[in-house]
């Protein structure tokens, strides 16, 4: 029994070290922030430690003993699958790191790696400060009705996932600052208001200074701060902004205005 687990801990040590490598990568270079939350990737993270430090270990004390002619054969058989589901689990994480913020009519969409269609981001394309990688672009629309009407089919991807549409946020500052909802009645919702101080804390700008864009993920959504003057990435504000937004709208068509609308909106802190 001793034999046991001493393998058994052995093996744990060694899976742990690897797995905990991986997820330092994951939390703060494929997915700095509030992007790990918005892409979900917690989920696929708990199920590569289960197989990896958990089970792999496990095996090794069911199999070990130390006489046994066949353990060098097993132990490798277990490490093998280990290192596969580790391999695997690694790859779909870094094929869904968001490789682009994509500024849309509006918002702002989280463009995973694997997701434009096997088309090259565009070299221009550079990172901005802070998300390792990740670019901020301006999608410039198609309004041919027989491509809207193949996206809405499904035929189709959709115009934020397709690198030609791509062009440079500076050449449409206007438009996008134009667009952003009024950041002062936005700010004043009682659950912007800690992120914010957090963010201005953190990032050193005020009200004035920028605009904020909610910020649309495959798991929930956050907010995009960009500066006034030329669209610049800031930072990401973690905060459901899209939320407070419609919270705010349904508020303001309530008899009674906001007060009316604050028993049952389930208005605070965004999750």
């Amino acid at each position: 029994m001793k034999d046991k687990l001493v393998a058994a801990g052995i093996h744990l040590l060694f899976s742990a070290l690897i797995v905990a490598s991986l997820v330092a990568v994951v939390m703060w270079v494929w997915f700095p922030g509030p992007l790990s939350r918005i892409e979900g990737v917690t989920i696929p993270l708990k199920i590569l430690v289960i197989v990896d430090v958990i089970l792999g270990p496990m095996l090794t004390f069911v199999v070990f003993k130390r006489d046994k002619p066949s353990l060098k054969k097993d132990l490798g058989v277990i490490i093998a699958l280990q290192l596969a589901a580790f391999g695997y689990g690694g790859w779909v994480m870094y094929q869904a790191r968001t490789a682009v913020l994509a500024w849309d009519s509006g918002n702002v969409y989280s463009v995973r790696a694997g997701q434009t269609e096997g088309e090259p981001i565009p070299g221009w394309v550079t990172p901005v400060p802070g998300l390792h990688g990740t670019g901020l672009v301006y999608v410039e629309k198609i309004n041919d009705p027989d491509f809207i009407a193949a996206v809405l089919r499904g035929d189709q991807a959709d115009v934020t996932l397709l690198p030609a549409q791509y062009r440079l946020v500076s050449e449409h500052v206007q438009e996008i600052v134009a667009s952003a909802p009024d950041i002062a009645k936005l700010l004043a919702e009682p659950a912007m208001q800690g992120p914010w101080q957090a963010f201005t804390e953190r990032h050193g700008v005020s009200r004035d200074e920028v605009i904020i864009v909610p910020l649309l993920g495959a798991h929930a959504d956050a907010g995009v701060v960009l500066r006034r003057e030329d669209a610049g990435f800031v930072g990401l504000l973690d905060v459901d902004v899209r939320r407070v937004l419609e919270l705010r709208k349904v508020r303001k068509n309530v008899p009674g205005g906001k007060q009316a609308g604050r028993a049952g909106d389930g208005s605070g802190p965004a999750a």
